[in-house]
């Protein structure tokens, strides 16, 4: 019996009760099924979003918008479990942190209210990662990208916020050390402690990580670094730890230190802002959010800020919390009420960093306290 021939798919009618309404169910269905499919795709290791992409048009697309995120930097927050004791849990849930992470870090900076795991995290970082490492009085980030932040205003909670970062086309990273030991010279070129040339960088980003303790004066390292990038915007973020040290190879490791990370890019844009020790009105708090949101949609030439392509750094103050506003989590509410879901890494410390371009520049002044200092940064 001869076989029947099958008819072409390639000039088969699709029906017109098949395809959905504007407003049916299945339209629906489709418009809300991509949130639940971006947010699971961003636990897939780089092979599964390779497979994933030859799915359908709408995995395909999702596992490209997530591969292209990865490119930049990963943020988030892993809690950790105060029953521990003997810290085989730790070292199980930093074990799971490097085997998972979602991008291969050039740079990767901890959070963490003590140094524990430090010696056993360098070995697993790839060659030439650059390591920093502070030691803080609690810890501020998210459960995953894009999951709700945990006991950000909390100082003392227990655990690990990793924020790390990855050369690309959207992103250059370049760094400095200053040793306890280095002093601070009159005719001091701030390029010259730089990895590389960074004399040519436009609007760079640069975050300042340094201990309570350390002798070198910040305000003095800053005017330095203003004067090497006069002929650019210049934006500083940063915050004292209790102790700080930096890997920069998996044999050398620099301890009582400065540190920071330089961030540039044709893509890179940034907005910060300095909540200062006197503004505890929530309406204040959230005018300045939104003008901080509006201040970076306006770098966008359609207007719109993609909140997924997007990291909040947050340095806070020890001294803030429930008993400086009266009420918990204030700051975090407002950030995620204007901004949300946007990813946030951050710290609590005992003097935060920030550059103020509205002040006098004659009585200018970088540190702070009672302060909370954060920068919205987009890829």
């Amino acid at each position: 019996m001869p076989k029947r021939k099958r008819k072409s798919e390639k000039n088969k009618v699709i029906p017109k009760e098949v395809i959905p309404e504007e407003n049916s169910l299945a339209s629906d269905v489709l418009t809300n099924i991509f949130p639940v499919v971006q947010k699971i795709f961003q636990y897939l290791s780089y092979k599964s979003l390779c497979y994933a992409t030859q799915v359908c048009k709408l995995w395909s697309s999702t596992a490209t918008t997530e591969y292209q995120h990865r490119l930049s930097f990963d943020a988030r927050l892993m809690p950790v479990p105060d029953s521990d004791k003997k810290g085989k849990v730790k070292l199980d849930r930093l074990n799971d942190y490097l085997d998972e992470i979602r991008i291969q870090p050039d740079v990767l900076i901890r959070s963490t209210m003590d140094q524990y795991g430090e010696n056993f995290i360098v070995p697993k970082l790839p060659p030439g990662t650059i390591f920093i490492n502070g030691q803080t009085n609690g810890v501020i980030g998210q459960e995953g990208i894009g999951g709700p932040c945990k006991e950000l205003e909390s100082p003392f909670f227990p655990g690990h916020s990793f924020l790390s970062f990855q050369r690309s086309k959207n992103l250059e990273l370049s760094y400095f050390l200053i040793k306890d030991d280095t002093r601070i010279e009159k005719d001091m070129n701030f390029n010259d402690i730089c990895s590389k040339d960074v004399s040519e960088i436009e609007n760079p980003v640069v975050l300042i990580f340094t201990t309570y303790l350390k002798r070198m004066d910040t305000n003095t390292l800053i005017k330095y670094m203003k004067k090497t990038f006069e002929r650019t915007t210049l934006t500083i973020i940063g915050g004292k730890c209790m102790d700080l040290s930096v890997s920069i190879s998996q044999d050398q490791m620099v301890k009582h230190c400065t540190a920071g990370i330089i961030l540039s890019g044709t893509f890179l844009k940034s907005s910060d802002l300095i909540i200062v020790n006197d503004n505890k009105n929530p309406e204040v708090l959230e005018t300045s959010l939104q003008e901080m949101k509006l201040k970076m949609s306006k770098r966008f030439t359609n207007g719109k800020l993609d909140i997924s392509r997007c990291i909040m750094i947050l340095i806070s103050c020890i001294g803030k919390g429930e008993e400086y506003y009266g009420k918990s989590n204030v700051e975090s509410d407002l950030i995620h009420k204007v901004l949300p879901g946007v990813n946030v890494y951050g710290y609590f410390g005992q003097g935060e960093i920030g550059y103020d371009r509205h002040q006098n520049e004659e009585f200018c002044f970088y540190t702070y306290a009672y302060t909370s200092v954060l920068c919205l940064l987009s890829f």
